[in-house]
């Protein structure tokens, strides 16, 4: 089974974004929730992805030492106006 997750874009290159990929968990202990990210890095065919966008990535083989991930689709395009 493929894992499929959701996150944002934080940077592009030529093939290849990073991708934040963000979660809440709770201390074992005390109990607080504390966010956890993990950056991954995503093979980018399509070409029109930007710095901001929120998209959902496949696992896939490895297609380098650091990428076995794919840009399945963009959910949300980041709009840089409505900041």
């Amino acid at each position: 089974m493929n894992r499929i997750l959701k996150g944002k874009v934080e940077a592009v290159k030529d093939k290849t974004a990073k991708v934040s990929i963000g979660r809440v968990i709770r201390h074992k202990k005390y109990f607080k929730e504390l966010r956890v990210k993990k950056n991954f890095l995503v093979h980018n065919e399509i070409k029109n992805l930007g710095v901001g966008d929120i998209v959902e990535i496949a696992e896939t083989r490895p297609i380098s030492k650091l990428k076995s991930f794919r840009i399945k689709n963009i959910i949300e395009k980041h709009d840089s106006e409505k900041y």
